[in-house]
């Protein structure tokens, strides 16, 4: 790594963690809804979903001899409602591997979409500027180390 890259870097990093930044990027989304549906992926992913009250974290899906089959973004909207996006090409591997458990259980799992979302992340010192206009696109957030702000989805 040139010290130009290591730079830019920085820059970016510095950037995230002052006034904020945003990135498009595409995504497999599925939606998880019903009445169970908080109690049945409770028990799929290593997230505690039910604690997850209009928010949104990094969760993996797990095998039942605890290995990682997906690794995705649960968006919990309300009680009966989840949005779960991966990355391309991953959502039919997420629905059949959550369709494989789902027996008398009041939950439906949609086909996954590929969607384009904007990512973004900014203080609070900042004014938002055409959430209302934005259609059809997931507004989420980016995460990692170091990352600060909150993390939101727009529909």
């Amino acid at each position: 790594m040139t010290a130009s890259s290591t730079d830019q870097i920085i820059a970016g990093y510095e950037a995230l963690q002052g006034a904020g930044g945003a990135a498009v990027v595409e995504r497999d989304v599925v939606s998880v809804s019903g009445p169970d549906a908080a109690r049945y992926l409770q028990g799929q992913l290593s997230q505690d979903v039910v604690a997850m009250v209009g928010d949104s974290a990094w969760s993996f899906l797990l095998a039942p001899t605890g290995k990682v089959d997906a690794w995705l973004r649960v968006h919990r909207i309300d009680s009966e409602n989840y949005i779960l996006e991966t990355d391309p090409g991953y959502g039919d591997v997420l629905v059949t591997r959550l369709k494989r458990f789902l027996l008398r259980t009041k939950a439906t799992i949609t086909d996954p979409q590929n969607c384009v979302l904007l990512q973004h992340r900014w203080d609070s010192s900042l004014v938002r500027l055409g959430g209302d206009d934005v259609e059809g696109v997931l507004v989420g957030a980016p995460v990692g180390l170091g990352v600060a702000g909150r993390d939101e989805l727009l529909l």
